[in-house]
């Protein structure tokens, strides 16, 4: 036997010890009578991410190697674990630790139950378990796999143990190939970000509910089962992390990325958050049980802010079906930039701990430009000052769980302290049927407590005997709406079609007759009760599938008064039981809510019959509602083409207001096809101006870019030659999303025309399909013109834009080389692409002799201008040489330049910052909103200061592309045919890509037609904004920046 290793192990708890005693706690601010200790420092953690105790008070912590790896690097190397910490003196400090594993790609989460602990860490699930109990996993487990990631850790994270005994867990939208093993059937082949459950064995995968957004991070759960979670990048533009109420089969946003919310059955209008926090990048969150530190938090949502150093509570309560946020105000502020908080849990005793991952992270964090692996993080314990309480068994350590009788057992079901009430419900699920009669005594007890009685609903939910089932439902006719809650929460979950269905024939007739007979209270919950037990009532029935429900949920859906979460409720479970002819009595009703429930669940029902016919008498429904349903419904099937022009053709002979909205809404998504083009080019040709204008706006509404019919010719031509400004402006925007030539020539002629405003001149050239002939001299000096100093940003820019995509002349190429000196920063880039295609040497001194002058030649890449001067004869580079080589040079500067304009950030004045902002100094207004100024390209900047430091303003205008905001990362989209687009994806659907390039354009281009989309690690923020002010402006404006709070 070797003995070192202990001997090792022994004296480095002590030094472990020491080393956390000797690490320097940041300054922290905490509400009065609390105190802030160092839980666990260096060595015992030094990245640590997320956590969660064992029923023996050890702290399980999934840890970081701090390096930023991407998914390929991970898979290779495995280099991050999980440790176990141990406070051996029950003094709440951690003293001692282990290695539980290894070898793991990048751990977020931990669980421990039934003597294993539950891990997510990509692609999957995994389950570790330590069979001799020397505190090292000896056997691990991979339970579900199938989840991609990309190592910028919005992907998987969990599990988390529901009351009902099933685990759930958070992916981000990255993506996912799901099987469950213990059947072989598909869960999911997808890309949108989602929340997951499965049992403890790892079968049983189901979806609960998803969308469009970034990365849902955590969830918790109330007393009745209601499960809530933390989401980054709800929303895009602006950015909106949030809190969110996740309920069974809910789509939910983001409002850009159509593709992705596609992917899940629609019941209306994308269910929404209940608490938006902005851009602060949420990470972990509970729900406080205790109240141990104020008794006024208890049940709050604590919410940890990984940009803001900060943790949160949040009171909320009961809305309708859904919650509502109260107050929100900080419990814990750090006040230190290389702080990075990422999860908090709560102890048996109430205290709280907050983990704190460190320096280490950059990928796709906007408040670091550099990994600082050297900075490390550490557990800080939230609790009252004063003296602790060492002696009350909080965690029930001292309970011998295995010799209880089941009838002690069940009596801590309603137990002063949560870590015992959890492990009653999991010691009386594991002895199994006999614990059901003591289960049966706590239910038919009078006396039991709505606790009591929802724990027993929720350990009978985690048992597989024909009693639970009868049991649960003895609670759905209890007095309290949380009882009867839980009760339809777990009859949702055991009494699924596919989990009765999947017994013998005999089994499974006996287990529906048993569902029928909880049907009939369900459906009395769902017409009758209070709104939050209705909504879970009427979900249990849908996941039933018991037709009998269908009457009541239309009855419901229809209600006046009914919230959008209710609604989704009674539509989803529609959709899940699949009665066609049923549901189809709901059509002909005179209430157009019921008419609209109806509409939906029959499109989103599996194997959809839906006709053409029984929609299109609600396209000119005076019911707005019902209006936009049918329109929506009718959008998402290509082959109603013909019957919905047609329904058209009669609109347009009796116009009205409805009539027309639908008209431009669906017409616009079916412009490309020929019923539609035909329809649209009898509207151009009407001698009625109103349906003239609806055509042009109907092509003007669609994603483009649509062919364009030969029919449309002449009424185009005709409205470009109009005198009604209106009418031509229409005109211009609707041919901006043509494919057409045809034009070209009148639109040139509108453009050289001086009389005419210039920015409608600039919108004909942008309206000119297939730029292939040279620009003419007229529209070449018009744009040229707007490249000085003295133009707008926003104009220079959408000249610049044309100028370089345009095909010129080689003098009007001499031209610009000429000019190049007059473009700034953000328009340089752009420009620069008009002199990819010319080898002139004339042209290239000329380039070379004004590039360096310009103020945005800082922006520009030395290697890409090295690349170009290299294709001119041999004397054009030694011209610029030197220029290069100072750009090359400035890279070294950088992190010097950085520390001193960090030194005279006091310098700066929020005043003179706020007017170099609005005269576009910078030109910060061409990309960034403040409030109703400026453009929404990048990220709002209307409270930056509230989450940014003065360090991260600086680095992110002087070296924007080091570290990108998640959600506003640059790609190179190659088309099939023409040059390859720079810029942000705003959105996606199924069949376009919407690119934005540097101008703030929108770019659209059908998928079909693209070859390639690549990330590329360069800002669309250009590098050198700086450049175009003083020292002192650039102080102002960071001044300025950091007081918008």
């Amino acid at each position: 036997m070797i003995r070192l290793p202990i001997f090792a192990a022994l004296n480095f708890s002590a030094f472990a010890c020491l080393a956390s005693e000797n690490f320097q706690k940041p300054e922290m601010t905490v509400p009065e009578g609390l105190e802030v200790v160092v839980a666990a420092a260096p060595p015992l953690v030094e990245h640590p991410i997320m956590a969660a105790f064992d029923d023996r008070g050890r702290l399980f912590v999934s840890e970081n190697a701090g390096l930023n790896l991407k998914q390929t690097e991970l898979d290779e190397q495995k280099p991050n674990s999980i440790r176990v910490l141990i406070d051996t003196d029950n003094d709440g400090i951690f003293d001692d630790w282990k290695l539980f594993a290894d070898g793991l790609t990048f751990p977020q989460g931990a669980l421990w139950l039934m003597d294993s602990l539950y891990v997510m860490s990509p692609p999957g699930l995994w389950r570790f378990t330590d069979h001799d109990d020397d505190g090292v996993a000896d056997e691990r487990e991979q339970l579900v796999t199938g989840f991609a990631y990309t190592g910028n850790a919005a992907d998987v994270h969990g599990p988390f143990l529901h009351p009902n005994g099933r685990l759930y867990w958070c992916h981000g939208r990255k993506g996912h190939d799901v099987t469950d093993e213990s059947t072989g059937e598909v869960v999911s082949q997808n890309k949108g970000a989602r929340i997951w459950s499965c049992l403890p064995d790892g079968s049983d995968v189901r979806v609960f509910a998803g969308g469009g957004m970034d990365n849902p991070v955590e969830v918790d759960f109330t007393e009745a089962g209601e499960i809530i979670g933390t989401v980054n990048l709800f929303y895009g533009r602006p950015r909106g992390d949030t809190l969110v109420h996740w309920i069974r089969g809910g789509a939910y946003p983001r409002y850009d990325q159509e593709a992705v919310v596609a992917e899940f059955a629609r019941t209306g209008p994308l269910l929404t958050e209940f608490y938006n926090f902005g851009h602060v990048a949420v990470s972990g969150m509970m729900r406080y049980r205790t109240g141990a530190l104020n008794p006024a938090w208890k049940d709050n949502l604590f919410v940890t802010h990984f940009n803001t150093q900060e943790v949160t509570r949040t009171e909320f309560s009961s809305e309708e079906s859904t919650f509502a946020a109260g107050k929100t105000e900080s419990i814990l502020k750090i006040h230190n930039p290389d702080v990075h908080i990422t999860d908090v849990l709560e102890d048996a005793n109430g205290d709280v701990l907050v983990l704190d991952t460190g320096g280490w992270f950059r990928i796709g964090c906007p408040t670091s430009q550099v990994a600082k692996p050297e900075i490390p993080g550490a557990i800080y314990r939230i609790r009252k000052a004063g003296d602790r309480d060492t002696e009350t068994d909080f965690r029930g350590t001292g309970v011998d769980w295995k010799n209880l009788e089941p009838n002690e057992i069940a009596q801590l079901l309603d137990d002063e302290f949560f870590p015992i009430r959890e492990r009653a419900m999991t010691e009386l699920a594991i002895i199994g049927e006999p614990a059901v009669p003591e289960l049966r005594d706590v239910i038919g007890n009078p006396q039991s407590t709505p606790m009591a009685l929802r724990n027993a609903v929720f350990t009978l939910a985690r048992m597989r005997f024909s009693d639970a089932p009868d049991l649960i439902r003895v609670c759905l006719e209890h007095s309290d709406p949380t009882v009867q809650q839980a009760a339809c929460n777990a009859l949702a979950t055991t009494r699924a079609w596919h989990v009765i269905t999947n017994h013998t024939s005999e089994e499974t007739e006996i287990e529906l007759w048993r569902n029928e007979m909880l049907g009939e209270r369900l459906i009395e919950l769902a017409a009758d009760a209070e709104p939050a037990v209705s909504r879970a009532a009427a979900s249990a029935l849908g996941a039933m599938r018991e037709e009998n429900a269908v009457p009541t949920l239309l009855l419901l859906a229809g209600q006046s008064n009914i919230d959008r979460f209710r609604e989704h409720a009674a539509i989803y479970s529609l959709i899940e039981i699949g009665d066609a002819a049923l549901t189809r009595t709901g059509l002909p009703n005179e209430n157009p809510r019921i008419v609209a429930a109806a509409l939906w669940a029959l499109d989103q029902m599996a194997d959809s019959d839906l006709e053409v016919l029984e929609v299109a008498p609600f396209l000119a429904s005076e019911h707005e509602e019902l209006r936009k349903v049918a329109v929506e419904i009718s959008a998402g099937h290509a082959d109603w083409d013909a019957a919905v022009a047609n329904r058209f053709l009669e609109f347009s002979e009796s116009p009205n207001e409805a009539k027309t909205a639908t008209l431009i809404e669906l017409g616009s998504k079916f412009a490309g096809t020929p019923p539609m083009q035909g329809l649209i080019a009898t509207l151009l040709s009407s001698d009625k101006l109103q349906l003239r204008q609806t055509g042009f706006r109907t092509i003007a509404a669609t994603t483009g870019p649509v062919p364009f019919a030969a029919e449309w010719e002449t009424p185009f031509s005709a409205a470009l030659e109009a005198k009604d400004d209106s009418l031509v402006d229409l005109a211009l925007e609707a041919l901006a999303k043509t494919k057409t030539d045809a034009f070209n020539e009148q639109l040139k002629e509108i453009a050289a025309d001086g009389t005419v405003p210039p920015l409608k001149r600039v919108r004909a050239l942008r309206a000119i399909s297939g730029e292939n002939v040279p620009l003419g001299k007229e529209a070449f000096d018009l744009l040229a013109g707007l490249v000085t100093a003295e133009a707008s940003p926003l104009r220079r820019l959408e000249a610049v834009q044309m100028l370089g995509s345009a095909r010129l002349t080689p003098p009007q190429i001499q031209a610009l080389a000429e000019r190049v000196q007059h473009a700034g920063p953000m328009d340089l880039p752009v420009l620069m692409k008009a002199f990819q295609r010319t080898r002139d040497e004339k042209i290239g001194h000329a380039l070379a002799d004004n590039l360096p002058k310009s103020t945005g030649f800082g922006n520009l890449n030395p290697s890409d201008l090295r690349r170009l001067f290299l294709k001119f004869p041999p004397g054009v580079l030694p011209k610029i040489e030197d220029n290069i080589a100072e750009l090359e040079a400035r890279a070294v500067e950088r992190k010097e330049r950085l520390a001193l304009f960090e030194s005279r950030v006091a310098e700066g004045d929020v005043e003179r910052g706020k007017a170099h902002f609005v005269a576009g100094k910078g030109a910060c207004m061409t990309c960034h909103k403040v409030g109703e100024t400026g453009r929404a390209v990048g990220p709002d900047l209307s409270t930056i200061g509230r989450i940014r430091t003065h360090r991260d303003l600086l680095e992110s205008i002087l070296y924007p592309s080091e570290s990108i905001a998640r959600d506003f990362e640059s790609y190179t989209v190659t088309p099939k045919e023409g040059p390859p687009l720079l810029g942000l994806i705003q959105r996606e659907t199924a069949d376009t890509v919407f690119v934005t390039d540097v101008t703030g354009t929108e770019r659209l281009i059908a998928r079909d037609e693209v070859e390639s989309i690549e990330p590329i690690a360069v800002s669309i923020m250009p590098q050198g904004l700086e450049q175009a002010l003083t020292e002192a402006e650039l102080l102002d404006l960071v001044a300025y920046l950091k007081s918008l709070q």
